[in-house]
């Protein structure tokens, strides 16, 4: 899944493949500030274009493919993705909200929608005169609570293998090699184990609050000067946070909330309000990435004229994207940019380095976010670079 070499189809060797086509549906929206924008809304997957609901596509087939013959290759579309299956039933402590944002509509032009699932204490039901705080979790979009199991791990699941799980899973980001050596029954373990945590004695009582937020562009919070301006990007605490607080009327006061964000750039967690504030007693930011591009991954926009090359005297050595657990390169900054022209042209494709340029990228001239480099070549713009470090405080020159 991580390796593209190949950048065009007369690049694809003669032979029998299996072939699926797939049309991801964009609307034309008509935002305040750059109407008539084409871009993918989210219908409740997340942005995943591979599930979203009304997207195009069809059974695959197998087919020969020469890139050297001069018979056409026919792909129909057959089939559209159906709506996404019904929302996790509510449980005794699970609890899901979905509101119309007035905010988001307005500047997007189409009906936008806030989300969130809650988690509520032990003693809701059964100390009705208690009142707990919000412990607010913004991370990536979540259709469930992860990890939460109300039951045991499944009995069917393979048991895990503590060495393999150990020696090649220490993030459990390798697919199915994880799989192999059991980390569903792990990741089950984990959600039953939290799920005990949170109704035996002796943890604190809160309600969870896990933020789903829409977005055309990315599956988590959209910030910049490209974005939704500060008093739209606050609608979490506008509109959402005084609805819960209405639905669930023994919430305490709005003082008495705590805040973690899931942000890989301290930066952006600092505009997002992870800092001290008049609204919550507490706010926490992990996984966060330095707060200028000096390191955006390997690459320096400031200095580097290349994105997707190490350039030296004489030579050029592709930077890597994506390495095994053994630090091998599975796919180098280039193919994986690659990938997400492929899916997305003008920063669409929800892909992570899209995601990244349509957070701190300014305004292009076409109205959609300014390229950091050059997809095709991976040439780095100057200026777009400076226009980034403006909005991370570093002074730059072209």
């Amino acid at each position: 899944m991580h390796g593209h070499s190949i950048v065009s189809l007369a690049q694809v060797p003669a032979g029998e493949y299996w072939v699926q086509g797939l049309l991801h549906v964009y609307e034309t929206l008509h935002a305040l500030r750059w109407p008539h924008r084409q871009a993918p809304p989210d219908r409740g997957e997340g942005q995943q274009w591979s599930l979203a609901p009304g997207n195009c596509t069809a059974h695959p087939v197998r087919m020969r493919i020469d890139p050297a013959s001069e018979t056409l290759v026919r792909v129909s579309l057959d089939k559209k993705i159906a709506r996404r299956c019904p929302r996790l039933a509510d449980t005794k402590y699970i609890k899901h909200v979905r509101i119309q944002s007035e905010r988001l509509t307005k500047f997007w032009g189409r009906p936008m929608f806030l989300g969130a699932i809650l988690v509520l204490p032990e003693g809701w039901d059964s100390h009705p005169s208690a009142r707990f705080p919000l412990a607010i979790f913004h991370g990536h979009f979540q259709r469930e609570v992860f990890p939460w199991r109300e039951t045991p791990p499944d009995p069917c699941c393979r048991r895990p293998i503590c060495g393999g799980l150990a020696r090649y899973c220490p993030n459990g980001h390798e697919g199915d090699l994880c799989t192999s050596y059991g980390y569903e029954s792990v990741l089950q373990q984990c959600g039953y184990e939290l799920y005990k945590q949170w109704t035996g004695g002796g943890f604190p009582r809160v309600i969870m609050v896990n933020i789903q937020h829409a977005n055309p562009y990315l599956r988590r919070f959209v910030r910049g000067e490209f974005r939704e301006p500060r008093a739209v990007w606050r609608r979490d605490h506008h509109e959402l946070l005084p609805y819960i607080e209405k639905t669930f009327p023994r919430t305490r006061p709005v003082g008495a909330r705590a805040v973690r964000r899931f942000d890989r750039r301290l930066g952006s967690a600092r505009r997002a309000g992870v800092l001290p504030g008049r609204d919550t007693t507490a706010r926490y930011a992990n996984c966060p990435d330095p707060i200028d591009f000096r390191r955006f991954t390997n690459i320096n926009i400031y200095e580097d004229r290349n994105a997707y090359a190490i350039e030296g005297p004489g030579e050029r050595t592709p930077r890597p994207g994506y390495r095994d657990y053994l630090g091998q390169t599975l796919a180098t900054i280039e193919q994986m940019n690659a990938r997400e022209l492929v899916l997305g042209t003008r920063s669409r494709s929800g892909g992570q380095w899209d995601i990244w340029e349509a957070v701190y990228s300014p305004v292009g001239a076409d109205g959609y976010p300014q390229r950091i480099w050059d997809k095709a070549t991976g040439v780095i713009d100057p200026q777009g670079g400076c226009a980034i470090g403006a909005i991370t405080t570093i002074s730059c020159t072209s």
